[in-house]
């Protein structure tokens, strides 16, 4: 008996980099800092780059911060940095949604905006789409990928 028990002891450390089980409770370990690409749908040369910390996971929901930019062939056009986390919904499976909602100041005038993310984790990469939401005459979505740096 006392074999057992030291060699499920002895796995556990081997688990805890997995992202199989967070803590036992059947979830994924989403917590980390990643580094953030993607592209923008119908626009050529245009892309989105930035990062996300994920802290605070608790079962289905955890804190998540953002640093996102849209750059028009090199040029940023939007830029978004929160002061505040958004929360992130969790999925056993690898799934994570999280929005981000604010103002963006653009031509001179306040727009109201909102970022959406839906991905998913596997191996330390997150893949996904992100939508922008501005009430103006068009969005502007895409595909990102993010990589865990820690």
């Amino acid at each position: 008996m006392k074999a057992a028990r030291v060699a499920a002891v002895a796995v556990l450390p081997f688990l805890g980099g997995c992202e199989a089980d967070f803590l036992g409770i059947g979830m994924r370990d989403f917590e980390g800092v990643y580094s953030y690409a993607g592209t923008v749908d119908d626009a050529l040369g245009d892309v989105v780059i930035g990062g996300f910390v994920i802290t605070r996971q608790r079962h289905d929901h955890a804190e998540v911060t953002i640093d996102w930019s849209y750059l028009d062939q090199g040029v940023e056009v939007v830029s978004i940095a929160t002061e505040l986390p958004a929360t992130a919904e969790l999925w056993a499976d690898g799934r994570i949604r999280f929005d981000f909602e604010g103002d963006l100041v653009t031509n001179g005038r306040v727009v109201r905006f909102r970022l959406e993310h839906d991905g998913e984790l596997r191996a330390g990469t997150m893949t996904g789409y992100w939508r922008l939401s501005t009430g103006l005459p068009t969005d502007d979505s895409g595909t990102f990928t993010a990589r865990r740096e820690r």
